[in-house]
């Protein structure tokens, strides 16, 4: 039985070869605009059961950080004792709870700061 993304996928990884191969690089913004990211989940996007509260999202944070990646993180909820605890983790929530929220929809509506 054929898989109904399998085209898809195949055009994609098509598409980055071919791009790597001719040497094409991805447009990037200037090095001091942070990359604004939204933690986007359930419990462990919140930090439940996290000693800090921030779940994953510290170590993604410093992981990035620590490449010299500026960042920020944004969402309607805060969590956790990280400088920057906004997200979108809401704790208790199922995946088709949550998998609506993953559209383009935020676009402009999520708070800058």
């Amino acid at each position: 039985m054929r898989k109904p993304w399998a085209g898809f996928f195949v055009a994609l990884v098509v598409a980055v070869l071919g791009a790597l191969a001719t040497g094409v690089t991805p447009a990037s913004a200037a090095p001091d605009t942070p990359i604004r990211l939204m933690p986007l989940g359930d419990s462990i996007t919140w930090g439940l059961q996290s000693s800090t509260g921030n779940g994953y999202r510290g170590p993604l944070w410093s992981e990035l950080a620590a490449d010299g990646h500026p960042l920020d993180f944004v969402g309607t909820v805060r969590n956790g004792s990280m400088s920057d605890p906004d997200n979108e983790g809401h704790s208790g929530y199922r995946i088709d709870q949550i998998a609506p929220w993953s559209t383009l929809r935020w676009t402009g509506t999520v708070p800058t700061s």
